[in-house]
């Protein structure tokens, strides 16, 4: 929420508000203790240690051409307030070269102390009314600790080796393709800020995000009509490939001479053949995290009509190891994302074109994001409810009642809106009203995934196939047999088989697909966490394509300070993991593909012998193991009866149903210690099943607000389980049976993913600010007493079913997933997808 006017940000007295960008607000502030205004940053999250780390590594520049970095907050920035404005070319020679001559004196100086810039800009130049030339915004710098003895470099940055942050108009050709960059990005920058202070435009420019990386990528800026004297220099900062740039920013002033031949060689690293000359026309350009190659496809350069593909990823909002559900905007220059942050669930905005996601007011707990056609509003499902919040910000508007099982929601042309909800079909006025069922499931199974074709009339939904449905009350008419989303675009639908996303044409108006389907990825794209048939991708036309790849994961051993002791097992899926009582198995389910389907199954890794089994193996899925205390048994959720039920095993393909509950969704979260009962969750309350399958299931915590995370203490008498009843996720610890009566409060600034120690002397769970905690705990017969809450250290958020973390018997270690490669979890985006397609 903005701050207003007199407001106080620890000891700063806020004056007005300056600005407001991607990452938040920026204020002019009042330092009462210093006697002097200040800038400040908000951020919209909670910086992380390593970003405070490194902000404190950047405030230690000292230099009359940076901005200075006074202090650092827990979301927050305090910097030297710069009176002035940014530059603006066409300058006279004489100026422009006397404000560049301050920017690579500002440069010089950080590169000496291995900071690295990495977005300049004019927006982040401010010259003052002195004339002073001020660099702002080293925040985005990528700190390089120089090559050790051994030869070894060692990176610490925002975001690692892979990662890009940047604006397209001003990134060197290395920084769009997501490759490790130094201060030769900085040299490039340079010289792109240059040309516009003398020429008045921009050197790489294009009216969108894939024109504008296309001409950094194979077109040169035209010199000829520029002074003699900077086209040398201009020459050498333009190389698109670093080993052929001007190597020091010091140098600059070397080329700056108009007696020297223009044809030269330029002083900088030896020519060699470069990038650009051995790749084009097979270049793709990667902005972000690197998951994998999309694919060498043709990357053809402007003028010959056909459109250039890029592909690049974004960064999830929340960290890495997180999933997201997403959607492109109609126009493709939008994504909608829903993303887990320290155990909350968060609605963001990320523009393709800018460096950070856009927080949404009001979208806690938000699932299934979906766009209006005119790409204005999003909406979104939460608390039980349809909902939708405007682009331009306000708080959300409820649109109708939705209930807990929901999977996906579409926004047609004609004003409705569709969505599936407890296996149905509903739909509902995008004004609001009561939802009107358009399919019932009880003798068709499941619906889900509604997608909305063209005419605003006809839409797609998952129902034992793709099938294709009409508001008008039609039959409905089955498409392809593939249990995937399935989107319309352009002549295509895209869905996904054995793993992969896949394009076939489809024809909207007679609704027939034809020809043979063919792949759009390489990589295997996941579904949600929570439903098998909700592939995560989505597209906007042919315009943009994003889709999130499988990563795998390694699971380490951490001490109590986060610190790695050992890794386990090999890289994985390691999705919904649980570690068995003796720690020698780890159980989880894992993606199977079978008869052009996917499916989820129980899987079991043996960590002595370094073998994997498969333990169920029925096309519908399986999900979210958890063995019992004395580890011989595991239950799991399975949709094979067109709901979720708990089933029991003890070994492959023996499964056997505890009890059919007669709900959608659900799925185990504990047994008790005697192994007669089982914690379930179900549309948002907890139950119990007893084992016996001949004891009627019952509630345990029914309320209308949202009960999830539940397990037994070692002793059987005590639950502990998460609620929002406050208004946000905090722990609470409740005598079972709970007719005893008894509750305590055990977190009391937000808590997640509880978990006991073996012997029952401490509780641990994951705190509001991200970091796993541990509180003490004393049984006392009938009582308890909890201790002081201490902190440990930050933790990945917990999935849609499970914590994010496995406990050891002592409670010394903690088994965690990390990813296998460097960078974390991103979208991957590819811009003007149909052009890498071969039919």
């Amino acid at each position: 929420m903005p701050l207003s006017i007199g407001e106080k940000l620890g000891h700063y007295e806020i004056l007005s508000l300056l600005g407001q960008g991607g990452m938040g607000e920026v204020y002019k502030a009042h330092d009462p203790r210093l006697r002097r205004d200040v800038a400040i940053k908000v951020s919209a999250a909670r910086f992380s240690e390593r970003f405070e780390r490194e902000a404190r590594a950047i405030a230690a520049l000292n230099h009359p051409n940076i901005c200075t970095l006074y202090d650092i907050g827990p979301d927050y920035l305090v910097m030297e307030l710069v009176e002035g404005s940014s530059p603006k070319g066409p300058l006279p020679l004489d100026e422009a070269l006397r404000i560049a001559g301050q920017i690579a004196a500002a440069l010089e100086a950080a590169h000496e102390k291995g900071i690295i810039h990495r977005d300049l800009k004019p927006a982040n130049v401010k010259i003052t009314p002195g004339g002073l030339v001020k660099v702002l915004d080293f925040g985005l710098a990528k700190i390089v600790r120089e090559a050790s003895s051994d030869g070894s470099t060692v990176t610490m940055g925002l975001t690692e080796v892979g990662a890009t942050l940047g604006t397209p108009a001003y990134m060197a050709p290395e920084q769009a393709q997501g490759n490790e960059v130094d201060k030769r990005a900085d040299v490039w920058a340079f010289g792109v800020l240059l040309y516009e202070l003398l020429t008045g435009r921009r050197a790489f420019k294009g009216d969108s995000v894939q024109a504008t990386l296309a001409a950094v990528l194979t077109k040169e800026p035209p010199l000829d009509k520029l002074p003699t004297r900077v086209r040398r220099l201009l020459r050498a900062c333009l190389k698109k490939d670093p080993r052929e740039r001007l190597a020091h920013i010091g140098e600059w002033r070397l080329l700056l001479d108009e007696l020297l031949d223009e044809d030269a060689p330029v002083q900088a690293a030896p020519a060699r053949r470069s990038w650009f000359s051995r790749w084009v026309p097979w270049a793709i350009a990667v902005v972000g995290v690197a998951l994998g190659a999309f694919g060498l496809y043709r990357f053809t350069s402007a003028g010959t009509g056909t459109p250039s593909l890029i592909s690049f990823n974004v960064p999830i909002p929340g960290g890495a190891g997180a999933e997201a559900m997403f959607a492109l905007s109609p126009d493709g220059q939008n994504l909608a994302i829903a993303s887990p942050e320290k155990g909350q669930i968060h609605l963001w905005v990320r523009p393709l074109d800018g460096l950070e996601a856009r927080l949404l007011p009001g979208g806690e707990g938000a699932r299934y994001p979906f766009w209006s056609p005119d790409g204005k509003q999003i909406g979104f499902f939460a608390d039980g409810k349809l909902k939708k919040v405007s682009l331009a910000g306000g708080d959300p508007t409820v649109v109708a009642d939705a209930g807990i099982g929901v999977d996906g929601g579409t926004w047609g042309t004609q004003g409705a809106i569709v969505f599936a909800a407890n296996q149905d079909l509903y739909k509902v006025e995008e004004t609001g009203g009561n939802p009107v069922p358009l399919a019932h499931a009880a003798s068709s199974g499941l619906f889900a995934n509604p997608e909305f074709l063209p005419d605003g009339r006809h839409f797609l939904y998952v129902n034992g196939g793709i099938q294709v449905g009409s508001l008008d009350g039609v039959a409905p008419k089955q498409i392809l047999p593939d249990l995937s989303r399935a989107v319309y675009a352009d002549g295509n639908l895209l869905f996904r088989r054995q793993g992969r996303l896949m394009a076939q044409a489809f024809d909207a108006a007679t609704l027939t697909a034809s020809g043979d389907a063919v792949p759009v990825t390489r990589e295997t794209v996941i579904n949600s966490p929570s439903m098998g048939t909700s592939v995560l991708f989505s597209v906007a036309g042919s315009r943009a394509l994003a889709y999130q790849a499988q990563a795998l994961e390694q699971l380490v051993w951490v001490d109590r300070t986060g610190a790695m002791k050992e890794k386990v097992g090999p890289p994985n899926e390691w999705d919904n993991f649980r570690l068995s009582p003796d720690q020698n198995k780890i159980a989880m389910d894992i993606t199977i593909f079978q008869g052009g389907n996917s499916g989820r199954d129980v899987a079991l890794f043996d960590l002595v012998r370094g073998t994997q089994e498969r333990l169920t193996s029925d096309p519908d899925a399986d999900l979210v193991p958890i063995f019992s205390p004395r580890g011989d048994r595991i239950v799991f959720t399975s949709r094979r009866m067109g709901r979720f039920n708990p089933f029991i095993t003890s070994a492959p393909n023996q499964e056997k149903l505890v009890v059919d509950l007669g709900m959608p969704n659900g799925y185990p979260l504990d047994w008790s210690p005697d192994e007669k009962h089982i914690l379930w969750w179900m549309d948002g309350d907890l139950w119990i099943v007893p084992v016996s399958g001949s004891e009627k299931p019952y509630a345990y915590v029914h309320t209308r607000f949202d009960e999830h995370d539940g397990v037994f203490s070692p002793d059987g008498h005590w639950i502990t389980y998460v609620s929002n009843e406050s208004g946000r996720n905090e722990l609470y610890l409740e005598s079972f049976p709970a007719d005893a009566g008894k509750r305590y409060t055990v977190s009391s600034q937000g808590g997640t993913g509880p978990a006991w120690r073996r012997d029952g002397k401490e509780l641990f769970f994951v705190a509001g600010d991200g970091r796993l905690t541990t509180v003490p705990v004393t049984m006392n017969g009938a009582d308890v007493q909890l201790g002081r809450a201490e902190s440990l250290f930050l933790v990945s958020p917990s999935t849609f079913f499970h914590r994010s973390y496995e406990v050891s018997k002592d409670g010394r270690q903690f088994l965690i997933a990390t990813p296998a490669q460097a960078g974390g979890a991103a979208i991957t985006v590819v811009l003007n997808w149909q052009t890498g397609l071969k039919r």
